[in-house]
């Protein structure tokens, strides 16, 4: 009995020895990321869950340049290897219970063109249940893919390249419920938006270009439109 005590004793101490190590290197890998990223990262906790998978609460990222970002309730996050590329792995990640930040001042909504559509989404009036995707290095940038983000009243889907430069090469798709389509100009509800069930309806457009004043690729019933998109004015 006292040996069986004794195995479960060490046991228990190379468990929670085990979860030090993998807490201390979540932390190390986060302040690194961060401090590549011109990112703040906090958070309230993490908890290992294996070697490479672990839960955070109380997440707060903020883009120290722009002030912008998102905070999450709580997070998953998993970092699987390639056995064909050990270089590059896979971050996957959900995030519940997800508010999108700006250190500005927040701007009401706007509905009233299709730029504005696009940055909806990420407007702080949303609450998203989950936001989930994978994120994997790419030789200029990261790679997004499988990304989701659900709301009550939006949704939207996004894959495609971000490149350390500035630039974007991605596909998103936007999804609105009745009530927030009530909201947009019949011209843009009537041309742009399709019917994707369920009481909801949406639109799939491209970016590429910088980020700051890319071309938008919108594609229509029966038409693509491609935008410029102005660059903000400096105040």
């Amino acid at each position: 009995m006292n040996r069986l005590k004794t195995l479960t004793a060490v046991t228990a101490i190379l468990a929670a020895g085990i979860s030090i190590v993998i807490i201390f290197r979540a932390q190390i890998a986060i302040a690194a990321f961060a401090a590549a990223n011109n990112i703040t990262i906090s958070y309230n906790n993490i908890k290992p869950k294996g070697p490479a998978d672990f839960t955070i609460t109380g997440l707060n990222v903020i883009e120290k340049e722009k002030g912008v970002g998102f905070s999450s309730a709580d997070s998953q996050v998993r970092l699987a290897f390639n056995g064909a590329s050990p270089g590059k792995p896979v971050l996957a990640f959900i995030l519940r219970d997800v508010h999108f930040l700006n250190r500005k001042e927040m701007k009401a909504p706007s509905y009233s063109s299709i730029d504005a559509l696009i940055a909806l989404p990420f407007n702080g009036t949303w609450n998203y249940r989950t936001i989930s995707g994978k994120i994997s290095p790419a030789s200029n940038g990261i790679y997004i893919r499988d990304f989701k983000a659900e709301a009550d009243e939006i949704k939207f889907s996004l894959k495609g390249l971000l490149t350390r430069h500035g630039t974007v090469d991605a596909e998103i798709g936007l999804y609105f419920q009745d009530k927030l389509t009530d909201k947009i100009p019949p011209e843009l509800t009537n041309v742009v938006l399709r019917d994707s069930g369920g009481g909801w309806k949406g639109l799939e457009v491209k970016i590429v270009g910088d980020l700051v004043k890319p071309s938008i690729l919108v594609t229509g019933r029966l038409f693509r439109l491609n935008i410029g998109v102005k660059a903000d004015n400096p105040s």
